[in-house]
Parts: structure tokens; sequence; C-alpha cells
């Protein structure tokens, strides 16, 4: 079951063969649980009897069926201790049209992620993805790519023979196919990819305004094995 990250198609591909089992997409959220989940055919149904999901724009105004939505406004009608009624979610997510024929319940035709995720490079919006492609296959027990006002860091957790020099070149490449040019990229090795406060390991991090790098304090208590910049 893959969960809390976007099931890239890559990704799925790798699970299936290394484990000869065909990973489920679950998608959910800390304030609402289960949003949809993916049945045996592969249809992302949503649990619409359980948390009205309304994706809007930046306005709150509805999307026709297809197209990306700003955020998703969230409706909970399972909570009890804490009712929440059009809560506001950053992610971004498509409504497939139609009715399945498997289930009474409507479907997702694509998940992009949070909208914290999509940086902006050189006046050229980068979604997640982009990075996945690069860095995903690489032989590294983890990776985050933080913006670090316009220049990237890209961490690299327990990286095993691994060139600074190679994945910049993938990096830069990934950048490249998407429209953005020039972008300095620093590549370091640590041993851990720094968690925030909910133990999370975001693959995407923006540096704090007046910082000097996004969870820079969780950074420099890492112990480097080798920094690498351009």
């Amino acid at each position: 079951m893959s969960a809390s990250e976007v099931l890239t198609t890559d990704a799925r591909e790798r699970i299936d063969a290394a484990f000869g089992v065909a990973p489920s997409n679950v998608y959910a959220a800390t304030e609402t649980a289960g949003i949809a989940s993916e049945c045996r055919q592969g249809h992302l149904h949503r649990y619409e009897d359980l948390v009205m999901a309304e994706i809007v724009d930046e306005e709150n105004r509805p999307v026709p069926d297809g197209e990306i939505g700003a955020k998703l406004l969230v409706t909970v009608l399972s909570s009890r201790t804490q009712p929440l009624i059009r809560y506001e979610l950053s992610d971004r997510v498509a409504a497939a049209p139609g009715l399945p024929k498997d289930l009474p319940f409507a479907n997702l035709s694509r998940i992009e992620g949070r909208e914290e995720e999509v940086l902006t490079l050189t006046g050229v919006s980068v979604h997640p993805n982009v990075f996945h492609g690069a860095l995903e296959r690489l032989p590294v027990a983890g990776w985050q790519v933080i913006d670090d006002d316009g220049s990237l860091r890209v961490l690299l957790a327990q990286a095993r023979n691994t060139s600074p020099d190679t994945v910049r070149s993938s990096v830069r490449q990934a950048l490249a196919m998407v429209g953005v040019d020039s972008v300095p990229i620093t590549v370091e090795f640590v041993d851990a990819i720094p968690r925030t406060a909910l133990g999370k390991a975001p693959l995407i991090s923006r540096s704090r305004p007046g910082s000097v790098g996004a969870n820079e304090d969780q950074v420099n208590s890492q112990t480097a094995m080798e920094v690498a910049t351009q």
C-alpha cells in the first residue's frame, strides 16, 4: 500500500518488479483519514460516504472534471469530535469524468500533490515529478530538494557510488525539459534526510525567508560525508 507521497509510474513499476505484487494507491490526509483508494481494477475511488472533497480553483469555484484544481475543500462526515466543514487542503487533484461501472463512487483521475511542493524557478512552475524522474533511481536511502531562493540544494542520504556531477547533470536535464535553465545546484551527502516536527521527511522544501536554508539546524546536525558545490 502506498500513501503519504504521490505514487509515480516509475515507483509503481519498481515496486511491482521487486515484490511481484502491484501496489495499491491510497490518498489520505491527517485531517480526513482516507479520501480515495484504488480498487482491484486500479480505479481511484473517492470515499464519498465519508468525505466530501470539492475540487476548486483559487477562488473556491468548482473546476471541470479532468482539470487539476488549485486546492480541495473537505467536509468530514464521520468526525464528531472535531467536525470540519469545507476545510482547505492545498492538494492538486483532478476528478475523473462520468461514473464508474464497478463501484458506486466517483473516481479521481490524477493526483499531483501539494501546492507547496510546486517550485517556481526562473519564472517556471516546476512540479515535483520533475525531480522524481531525476532522482528516484539513485542508490540512496532518501533524497530532498530544497529551494534556496532560486538555487537548489539536493540532499542525498546514505548514497552509494553516486557522483555529484552525475546528479547535477540529471537534475539540469530534467529542469531543461520543462524550460528551466541556469539554476545553481548543490549536492550534499548526509546521513539522513531532516524531518519536520511531525516526523515527515518532505521530498520538496523551501528555505524560510531570512534563514540560511530550509531545516538548516537539522541539516547541520547531520554528519556530512561530502559536500559537492557547483
